[in-house]
């Protein structure tokens, strides 16, 4: 499954991004008008 999270780069977003990307079986993107302040993890994740 395909997921793009908006709103990426506050507390409740990056929380939100590590809980999603534990689940190998998705994708996600990441969208925000700045990049997430602890860089993307596992490096699975895409900013858009």
């Amino acid at each position: 499954m395909r997921i793009l999270l908006t709103g990426a780069s506050g507390n409740a977003g990056e929380a939100v991004c590590r809980l999603l990307v534990s689940d190998k079986s998705l994708s996600v993107r990441l969208a925000d008008v700045a990049p997430p302040p602890g860089g993307t993890p596992e490096g699975r994740v895409r900013p858009v």
